[in-house]
């Protein structure tokens, strides 16, 4: 009698497992389309539709340390610099990667490669790589930005990075 209820639990939890796998799969594809949407928006210069990428309490940390939270005002501070510093400025995805801290938060690392632009006080910044840390929450079945930051690399650090020495 014990070995059919084993082979029955066994075969659930295995069942299960595969399960889990395909929603993690899912997810992770959920996960990537919508860096792969930030992408196509940022290009366009959408911010309208960009803004529907981030959960209504999303927060924002962006290159030069700016802090903004919740997803009208990330909204509105990507259109301000689209509409002026960005306005020619696009981006290509490289590289992301995408850990599950439970099945619905998600961490992903993402390196693009951003064209160049000219600040407000005139300073030239070259095309380059950028990583931006970004955290994923699943509201209502769908995958959004809560929180993010994203940063330059500097070249000449990046070749005294002592993990890759």
């Amino acid at each position: 009698m014990k070995q059919p209820v084993i082979l029955v639990a066994l075969a659930l939890i295995a069942l299960s497992h595969s399960a889990s796998a395909a929603d993690s799969a899912t997810d992770e594809k959920a996960i990537r389309q919508v860096v792969k949407d930030y992408e196509t928006l940022w290009n366009k210069h959408d911010m309208s539709t960009f803004g529907n990428l981030f959960t209504d309490d999303a927060e924002w940390v962006n290159v030069v340390g700016h802090v903004w939270r919740g997803k009208a005002v990330i909204q509105k501070a990507h259109q301000v610099v689209h509409e002026t510093n960005f306005k020619n400025r696009n981006m290509k995805l490289d590289d992301m990667t995408v850990r599950f801290i439970r099945p619905d938060v998600a961490v992903s690392i993402v390196k693009w490669t951003l064209d160049g632009f000219e600040a407000p006080d005139g300073r030239k910044f070259p095309k380059g790589p950028n990583v931006a840390t970004l955290v994923f929450v699943k509201q209502d079945g769908k995958w959004l930005i809560s929180s993010g930051e994203n940063v330059t690399v500097d070249p000449v650090a990046a070749k005294f990075d002592p993990v890759k020495q």
